[in-house]
Protein backbone atom coordinates (compact mmCIF):
# COMPACT_ATOMS: atom_id res chain seq x y z
CA UNK A 1 0.00 0.00 0.00
CA UNK A 2 1.20 3.50 -0.82
CA UNK A 3 1.31 6.41 1.58
CA UNK A 4 -2.03 7.64 2.80
CA UNK A 5 -3.38 10.57 0.86
CA UNK A 6 -4.50 13.64 2.74
CA UNK A 7 -8.01 14.58 1.74
CA UNK A 8 -8.79 18.24 2.35
CA UNK A 9 -12.16 18.82 3.98
CA UNK A 10 -14.83 20.20 1.71
CA UNK A 11 -15.40 23.90 2.29
CA UNK A 12 -18.69 24.76 3.92
CA UNK A 13 -21.34 26.45 1.84
CA UNK A 14 -22.39 30.02 2.59
CA UNK A 15 -25.86 28.99 3.70
CA UNK A 16 -24.45 26.41 6.13
CA UNK A 17 -22.01 28.96 7.56
CA UNK A 18 -24.81 31.46 8.06
CA UNK A 19 -27.04 28.90 9.79
CA UNK A 20 -24.20 27.88 12.10
CA UNK A 21 -23.49 31.52 12.99
CA UNK A 22 -27.17 32.24 13.55
CA UNK A 23 -27.71 29.20 15.78
CA UNK A 24 -24.50 29.76 17.77
CA UNK A 25 -25.56 33.35 18.55
CA UNK A 26 -29.32 32.77 18.77
CA UNK A 27 -29.79 33.66 22.44
CA UNK A 28 -27.43 36.63 22.18
CA UNK A 29 -29.47 38.00 19.29
CA UNK A 30 -32.74 38.14 21.21
CA UNK A 31 -31.87 40.92 23.75
CA UNK A 32 -30.03 42.86 21.05
CA UNK A 33 -33.10 42.61 18.86
CA UNK A 34 -35.25 44.03 21.67
CA UNK A 35 -32.86 47.00 22.07
CA UNK A 36 -32.76 47.51 18.30
CA UNK A 37 -36.56 47.45 18.01
CA UNK A 38 -36.95 49.87 20.94
CA UNK A 39 -34.48 52.40 19.44
CA UNK A 40 -36.06 51.92 16.04
CA UNK A 41 -39.44 52.89 17.46
CA UNK A 42 -38.07 55.92 19.29
CA UNK A 43 -35.96 57.20 16.39
CA UNK A 44 -38.12 57.28 13.27
CA UNK A 45 -35.24 57.28 10.72
CA UNK A 46 -33.74 54.23 12.42
CA UNK A 47 -30.15 54.99 11.47
CA UNK A 48 -28.67 55.01 14.96
CA UNK A 49 -30.04 51.57 15.83
CA UNK A 50 -28.93 50.19 12.45
CA UNK A 51 -25.34 51.32 13.06
CA UNK A 52 -25.11 49.49 16.39
CA UNK A 53 -26.72 46.38 14.96
CA UNK A 54 -24.37 46.41 11.96
CA UNK A 55 -21.20 46.55 14.06
CA UNK A 56 -22.26 43.52 16.10
CA UNK A 57 -23.35 41.46 13.09
CA UNK A 58 -20.21 42.45 11.14
CA UNK A 59 -18.08 40.83 13.84
CA UNK A 60 -20.31 37.75 13.81
CA UNK A 61 -20.21 37.54 10.00
CA UNK A 62 -16.41 37.61 10.13
CA UNK A 63 -16.36 34.85 12.71
CA UNK A 64 -15.05 37.18 15.43
CA UNK A 65 -16.13 37.45 19.04
CA UNK A 66 -18.64 40.18 19.77
CA UNK A 67 -19.39 41.69 23.17
CA UNK A 68 -22.99 42.17 22.08
CA UNK A 69 -24.73 44.97 23.95
CA UNK A 70 -21.43 46.66 24.86
CA UNK A 71 -20.34 46.81 21.21
CA UNK A 72 -23.82 47.97 20.25
CA UNK A 73 -23.84 50.93 22.64
CA UNK A 74 -20.20 51.89 21.98
CA UNK A 75 -20.90 52.05 18.24
CA UNK A 76 -24.05 54.12 18.75
CA UNK A 77 -22.09 56.64 20.82
CA UNK A 78 -19.29 56.79 18.23
CA UNK A 79 -21.25 57.25 14.99
CA UNK A 80 -24.68 58.44 16.10
CA UNK A 81 -24.51 61.78 14.27
CA UNK A 82 -23.59 60.37 10.86
CA UNK A 83 -25.99 57.45 11.34
CA UNK A 84 -28.85 59.79 12.12
CA UNK A 85 -28.23 61.80 8.96
CA UNK A 86 -28.04 58.66 6.82
CA UNK A 87 -31.23 57.40 8.44
CA UNK A 88 -33.01 60.66 7.60
CA UNK A 89 -31.74 60.56 3.99
CA UNK A 90 -32.90 56.95 3.63
CA UNK A 91 -36.32 57.86 5.02
CA UNK A 92 -36.70 60.75 2.56
CA UNK A 93 -35.66 58.56 -0.39
CA UNK A 94 -38.08 55.84 0.72
CA UNK A 95 -40.97 58.29 1.03
CA UNK A 96 -40.15 59.74 -2.41
CA UNK A 97 -40.04 56.29 -4.05
CA UNK A 98 -43.30 55.34 -2.34
CA UNK A 99 -44.99 58.54 -3.53
CA UNK A 100 -43.78 58.06 -7.10
CA UNK A 101 -44.78 54.38 -7.08
CA UNK A 102 -48.31 55.15 -5.87
CA UNK A 103 -48.62 57.96 -8.41
CA UNK A 104 -47.71 55.71 -11.36
CA UNK A 105 -49.78 52.80 -10.01
CA UNK A 106 -52.95 54.92 -9.82
CA UNK A 107 -52.39 56.75 -13.10
CA UNK A 108 -52.87 53.91 -15.59
CA UNK A 109 -51.67 53.74 -19.17
CA UNK A 110 -48.53 52.50 -20.90
CA UNK A 111 -46.30 55.36 -19.73
CA UNK A 112 -47.48 54.91 -16.14
CA UNK A 113 -46.72 51.18 -16.33
CA UNK A 114 -43.22 51.92 -17.61
CA UNK A 115 -42.75 54.52 -14.89
CA UNK A 116 -43.90 52.06 -12.23
CA UNK A 117 -41.42 49.49 -13.54
CA UNK A 118 -38.58 52.02 -13.35
CA UNK A 119 -39.66 52.99 -9.84
CA UNK A 120 -39.64 49.35 -8.71
CA UNK A 121 -36.20 48.86 -10.21
CA UNK A 122 -34.92 51.99 -8.45
CA UNK A 123 -36.42 50.72 -5.18
CA UNK A 124 -34.64 47.38 -5.57
CA UNK A 125 -31.29 49.05 -6.32
CA UNK A 126 -31.71 51.40 -3.35
CA UNK A 127 -32.57 48.44 -1.10
CA UNK A 128 -29.39 46.65 -2.18
CA UNK A 129 -27.33 49.83 -1.67
CA UNK A 130 -28.50 50.02 1.94
CA UNK A 131 -26.73 46.71 2.60
CA UNK A 132 -23.42 48.56 2.21
CA UNK A 133 -24.20 51.88 3.93
CA UNK A 134 -23.92 50.81 7.55
CA UNK A 135 -20.73 48.69 7.26
CA UNK A 136 -18.94 51.70 5.77
CA UNK A 137 -20.22 54.00 8.51
CA UNK A 138 -19.11 51.78 11.39
CA UNK A 139 -15.80 50.63 9.86
CA UNK A 140 -14.49 53.67 7.95
CA UNK A 141 -14.34 57.43 8.39
CA UNK A 142 -15.86 58.39 5.04
CA UNK A 143 -18.01 61.42 4.21
CA UNK A 144 -21.68 60.63 3.65
CA UNK A 145 -21.45 61.39 -0.08
CA UNK A 146 -18.64 58.85 -0.48
CA UNK A 147 -20.57 56.27 1.56
CA UNK A 148 -23.53 56.49 -0.83
CA UNK A 149 -21.31 56.47 -3.92
CA UNK A 150 -19.53 53.31 -2.79
CA UNK A 151 -22.80 51.66 -1.77
CA UNK A 152 -24.33 52.06 -5.23
CA UNK A 153 -21.11 50.80 -6.84
CA UNK A 154 -21.23 47.69 -4.67
CA UNK A 155 -24.78 46.99 -5.90
CA UNK A 156 -23.51 46.28 -9.41
CA UNK A 157 -20.20 44.65 -8.46
CA UNK A 158 -22.02 41.52 -7.33
CA UNK A 159 -25.64 41.99 -8.34
CA UNK A 160 -26.48 38.27 -8.32
CA UNK A 161 -25.31 37.85 -4.72
CA UNK A 162 -27.23 40.95 -3.65
CA UNK A 163 -30.34 39.59 -5.35
CA UNK A 164 -29.97 36.29 -3.52
CA UNK A 165 -29.56 38.05 -0.16
CA UNK A 166 -32.62 40.17 -0.92
CA UNK A 167 -34.77 37.15 -1.78
CA UNK A 168 -33.73 35.29 1.38
CA UNK A 169 -34.40 38.42 3.46
CA UNK A 170 -37.89 38.63 1.97
CA UNK A 171 -38.40 34.99 2.87
CA UNK A 172 -37.43 35.81 6.47
CA UNK A 173 -40.04 38.57 6.51
CA UNK A 174 -42.62 36.12 5.19
CA UNK A 175 -42.11 33.51 7.92
CA UNK A 176 -41.16 35.78 10.84
CA UNK A 177 -44.74 36.22 12.02
CA UNK A 178 -45.25 32.46 12.42
CA UNK A 179 -41.89 31.31 13.79
CA UNK A 180 -39.65 32.00 16.78
CA UNK A 181 -37.42 33.80 14.29
CA UNK A 182 -39.67 36.79 15.01
CA UNK A 183 -37.72 37.38 18.22
CA UNK A 184 -34.42 37.81 16.38
CA UNK A 185 -35.63 38.91 12.97
CA UNK A 186 -33.87 42.29 12.51
CA UNK A 187 -30.58 40.91 13.82
CA UNK A 188 -31.00 37.76 11.72
CA UNK A 189 -31.52 39.73 8.52
CA UNK A 190 -28.58 41.96 9.39
CA UNK A 191 -26.35 38.94 10.00
CA UNK A 192 -27.51 37.38 6.74
CA UNK A 193 -26.87 40.61 4.86
CA UNK A 194 -23.42 41.16 6.33
CA UNK A 195 -22.44 37.55 5.68
CA UNK A 196 -23.66 37.82 2.09
CA UNK A 197 -21.94 41.10 1.19
CA UNK A 198 -18.81 40.71 3.32
CA UNK A 199 -16.71 39.49 0.37
CA UNK A 200 -17.45 42.65 -1.61
CA UNK A 201 -16.54 44.90 1.32
CA UNK A 202 -13.29 43.10 2.17
CA UNK A 203 -12.23 43.15 -1.49
CA UNK A 204 -12.30 46.96 -1.48
CA UNK A 205 -11.36 47.63 2.15
CA UNK A 206 -7.93 49.06 1.32
CA UNK A 207 -9.39 51.50 -1.22
CA UNK A 208 -11.91 52.82 1.30
CA UNK A 209 -9.24 53.14 4.00
CA UNK A 210 -7.16 55.24 1.61
CA UNK A 211 -10.20 57.41 0.83
CA UNK A 212 -10.84 57.87 4.55
CA UNK A 213 -7.16 58.65 5.24
CA UNK A 214 -6.86 55.71 7.68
Amino acid sequence: NGPAKHVAPRPKGKIRIFLELWWANFWNLIPLNVVFSFLHLLLIPGGIASAGMTYVTTDLARGRHSYGFSDFTDTVKRVWRKSLWVGIINLLITVFLLFVGVFYYTSGGVLATMGLGCCLMATMIFSFAKYYLWPQIVLFRLPISKVYKNAFLFVFLNFRNNLLVGLISLACYAVAAALLLLLTHPMTVALLTLRGVQTNIERHTQEMREEAGQ
